[in-house]
């Protein structure tokens, strides 16, 4: 890893402070904050966010992305190796335990969602990453059903198990 120089250092910092502050005032169910109410909560100029972001749409990825590094961790994966009712029972509370916790964040990013191209590639992948989850965990009774079927349960199952 390269090291970092102190200007780069401390735009790291103010970036942190900037999407901590975000998921803060999301956390208070306070969706779409003034830019000024930010800075100020981050401890940071308006011009060093400004700098940073100049529109509040485009802070929502990186703040999204942060909340859901801190939300992983705590996810257990299911063993796919374990019979059905065991898999889906471990599956339907993981998942609605990130559901959960994603809630307000979720909220947050369907507000801006279609005035933000940043989200698209992240919501993308997020989609993605949810859907291979539930191939990967029901791979054993997906297997069993032939195509184009097994696309629709599939996206079915995607619809069940998100917020879409």
């Amino acid at each position: 890893m390269k090291a970092l120089d102190g200007r780069h250092l401390r735009t790291e910092r103010a970036r942190e402070k900037i999407t901590a502050a975000l998921l803060e005032f999301i956390d208070d169910a306070e969706l779409r904050p003034r830019m000024a109410r930010i800075s100020q909560r981050a401890g940071v100029s308006l011009r060093t966010l400004f700098n940073h972001s100049p529109r509040r749409e485009a802070l929502i990825p990186a703040a999204a992305l942060a909340h859901l590094q801190v939300l992983l961790p705590l996810m257990e994966p299911v063993d796919v190796e374990a019979p059905f009712e065991g898999r889906l029972a471990s599956f339907i509370t993981q998942r609605s335990r990130l559901l959960e916790r994603l809630g307000l964040v979720r909220r947050a990013v369907r507000l801006v969602e279609p005035f933000s191209a940043e989200l698209g590639p992240f919501l993308a992948n997020a989609r993605a990453f949810k859907r291979g989850d539930v191939e990967a965990v029901f791979e054993k009774e997906l297997s069993r059903i032939k195509e184009p079927e097994r696309a629709r349960r599939n996206a079915a199952l995607g619809v069940f198990t998100s917020f879409e």
